[in-house]
């Protein structure tokens, strides 16, 4: 079982990975969910493709990032993870991670597993979550 996301990105041509307590609410980039204000947030800076890029992510994705993953693209985790993850999602993959950020993925592999359902013709989606859609 390979517990580890893979990233098409290219890799940034400068980065900077920066943790910080937010003066004011932001969202994560991957999630969607809101970052409280006085909350810890880990602050992305990088030239991609010639392209200034700035991105804030919560510190539950990015443990996530850190731990599943080798380097995705900012932005696309929970696309990633969906894709390349949770089909095979097994305990050992996530052993590591804090109780918070095993939650996230649970949550997510729950959503994954139990949506889209048909019934009687019709399609059920997953309800509303914080999660990006792509």
């Amino acid at each position: 079982m390979n517990c580890t996301v893979s990233g098409e990105g290219e890799r940034p041509e400068n980065f900077d990975r920066t943790e910080k307590i937010s003066r004011k609410e932001h969202v994560c980039c991957e999630c969607g969910e809101v970052i409280p204000v006085k909350s810890a947030y880990v602050l992305i800076k990088g030239k991609w493709d010639g392209e200034f890029e700035t991105y804030k992510m919560c510190v539950i994705c990015d443990e996530i990032s850190t731990v599943l993953t080798d380097g995705v693209t900012y932005g696309y985790l929970w696309d990633e993870i969906r894709e390349q993850l949770l089909p095979d999602l097994g305990f050992a993959c996530i052993q590591s991670l804090s109780i918070p950020a095993k939650e996230k993925i649970i949550s997510a592999w729950r959503e994954w597993k139990l949506f889209p359902v048909e019934v009687g013709g019709i399609t059920l989606e997953a309800p509303d979550t914080q999660l990006n859609e792509a």
